[in-house]
């Protein structure tokens, strides 16, 4: 693939001792290109000290990271400047790599048996038995290791997580979901700052609009005028596309025509009762958040607030509400789906959704280097984003390619 050529990668590789994949997963690892390979104990080759198996059979997770490194490191050179790379992966515990399969009930039996087999042929005696190793967070340090910055650690909290037998623990009902980019300094894309003239910004949102965003444009698609008000990003990230909305009853009661007289008398009162969470609506906070709404609805000049207001600015974000809703956080409570294809792990599509929207620029390339059944595909095909999947599992490919289909098929509607 040619160097930088995508957007964003999205994917989940295999876990570390949890799935067997089959013998057309197997390849060599490291050693000599014109070595012959001379197979032997635990897979090593005699000659060259070349490894034989699958990515997540390896017997020491430490080879298992190394050879995560140099597959992301390929991710790097074909990601663009100012792109992103989300990866998902999940733990595993030293000496109990058989008992993940409790997570999913439809292992079949010669997973369970290969399993077993990859139990006796572990070499790292280090870890004590039981032991959480924490995965996820090697691959982390080990990616920031060569190069890669880290700007997320998303916990995705699973209300529906598999039950567990296990008694000497607390059952593990979440993943992890790291986002990295490439570059930290300003690059093509832009935000627009909240002091905006609101002219400029009803401008800024409709070209948003109809290049299909919400809250960032190229820089090239804005006005020379306005680069006092932009926020130049280091790497896509449309923040506004994921926003959780306002409740119902903060926008009714942000538009009561007495919202600019309460906090005196019986309402200080009433006030200082609510919890504290409540207590952040005083009078300055009030009628900013009134205003912005009144904006948005054409109903500025209905209320007697001043044109003076500065709205949610002067980089007060800890006090001020946003129009969009609030940021959704980096831990996301999301429920797991089902598959009825030969495919044990596959993404929730509203987890990858919000992904998307947020990462990847409108009629871009998303990239899954193991896209398993392809729900990264179609919710990239859904959205517009152009995409590419790859997977070493030739069947694999096949249930990608009959998702997607369908949702190809679909005529797109472009709401503006």
């Amino acid at each position: 693939m040619p160097d930088e050529s995508v957007d964003l990668i999205l994917t989940s590789p295999p876990y570390w001792y949890l799935r067997d994949y089959g013998e057309e997963a197997v390849s060599a690892w490291g050693g000599s290109s014109d070595c012959l390979h001379e197979w032997g104990e635990k897979n090593y080759c005699c000659e060259c000290g070349a490894w034989r198996g699958q990515l997540g059979h390896e017997p020491d997770w430490r080879l298992y990271i190394r050879h995560l490194s140099e597959i992301f490191s390929e991710c790097r050179r074909v990601l663009k400047k100012h792109g992103n790379m989300v990866v998902n992966i999940g733990d595993s515990f030293a000496g109990s790599r058989s008992g993940n399969r409790g997570k999913n009930s439809a292992l079949t039996e010669r997973t369970v048996a290969a399993a077993q087999v990859m139990k006796r042929h572990m070499v790292d005696s280090s870890d004590p038995v039981g032991m959480k190793l924490g995965i996820p967070w090697r691959v982390r340090f080990a990616l920031n290791e060569t190069g890669w910055i880290s700007r997320d650690d998303i916990i995705w909290a699973k209300p529906n997580a598999m039950p567990s037998s296990v008694k000497s623990r607390f059952n593990t009902v979440y993943e992890t979901v790291f986002r990295f980019t490439k570059n930290s300094k300003p690059g093509c894309y832009c935000q627009l700052r909240t002091s905006a003239p609101f002219e400029i910004e009803k401008e800024f949102r409709k070209r948003c609009a109809a290049w299909g965003s919400v809250g960032v444009l190229p820089v090239d698609m804005c006005e020379p005028e306005w680069n006092q008000y932009l926020v130049r990003l280091s790497a896509y990230f449309d923040l506004d596309a994921v926003r959780k909305p306002l409740k119902e009853s903060t926008v009714k009661r942000c538009l009561q025509p007495t919202l600019g007289r309460q906090g005196d008398g019986k309402s200080v009162q009433r006030i200082a009762s609510m919890p504290k969470s409540w207590t952040r609506t005083d009078r300055e906070i009030r009628f900013s958040m009134k205003e912005r709404i009144c904006r948005e609805q054409g109903k500025y000049g209905g209320f007697s607030v001043s044109r003076t207001t500065d709205g949610l600015h002067d980089n007060r974000w800890d006090k001020y509400f946003h129009p969009y809703g609030r940021n959704p956080g980096d831990v996301w409570r999301i429920p797991t789906t089902s598959n009825h294809e030969e495919h044990f792990a596959i993404f929730p599509e509203s987890l990858v959704s919000r992904l998307v929207l947020a990462l990847c620029p409108p009629g871009g390339i998303i990239l899954d280097p193991f896209c398993g059944s392809g729900t990264t595909l179609v919710v990239a095909e859904r959205y517009g984003r152009r995409w590419l999947g790859i997977d070493i599992v030739e069947r694999f490919c096949e249930i990608a390619e009959k998702r997607v289909e369908p949702e190809a098929r679909q005529t797109k509607i472009k709401f503006v």
